[in-house]
């Protein structure tokens, strides 16, 4: 964010003495800092980002402040990254990598979508082996120790029958592992696939959009 809408304005730097906090609406994943001239610092923040973010710039002054006042709030309530590329997906160091950026630059949403995780897309009704679960699992933790929302995406269109009683069971379930996992939010993607419906899900859906 970084996009503070009244700097501190006064030449005069103080130690600080004394912090204390209370929530109040600061914008999205807002804070504002007040510092008096007696070293009295004063943080009202939005929510535990808000918060988080507040302390951090607390931290950067080293003990002492400049007199007056500053606040920042994003402009956006979700500001992320989405792993959806068609490749090879990254790493489980790739991702903790990448959310410690986003940590640092106060993003607070990523989705999990690589198209090349086979149990994503093109295996998308088979569960992920035990070993993957836990990756994942540990992925979800890490994020959540970040205050990052992880959102995991399950592309189904490439073979999903919408009229299939079988399949929409087989999504259900693999969203319930998911939960399992860690996951508190999903996404469900018909991207880049054949816009003609099945014989068998045309003759019970008039398109593609109300099967979907």
């Amino acid at each position: 964010m970084k996009s503070y809408r009244n700097l501190f304005t006064s030449g005069a730097r103080v130690p600080i003495r004394d912090v204390r906090y209370a929530q109040s609406d600061c914008g999205n994943d807002g804070f504002k800092l007040r510092v008096d001239a007696a070293g009295n610092c004063r943080i009202d923040y939005s929510n535990g980002r808000g918060k988080r973010y507040a302390l951090r710039e607390v931290e950067a002054m080293q003990g002492a402040a400049f007199v007056g006042r500053a606040e920042d709030f994003a402009d956006f309530s979700r500001r992320g990254i989405v792993e959806g590329y068609y490749g090879k997906p990254y790493t489980d160091e790739d991702r903790k990598s990448l959310l410690d950026f986003m940590d640092a630059v106060r993003m607070n949403f990523y989705l999990y979508a690589p198209k090349d995780d086979p149990y994503h897309r093109a295996q998308w009704r088979e569960p992920y082996p035990q070993a993957k679960q836990a990756e994942l699992a540990a992925l979800c933790r890490y994020a959540s120790e970040r205050e990052i929302d992880l959102c995991y995406a399950i592309s189904v269109g490439l073979d999903m029958r919408y009229s299939s009683e079988d399949d929409l069971c087989a999504l259900v379930a693999k969203l319930k592992a998911m939960e399992a996992v860690g996951f508190r939010e999903f996404a469900l993607l018909f991207d880049d696939i054949d816009p003609a419906l099945n014989p068998a899900d045309a003759a019970v859906f008039e398109s593609p959009a109300k099967a979907q």
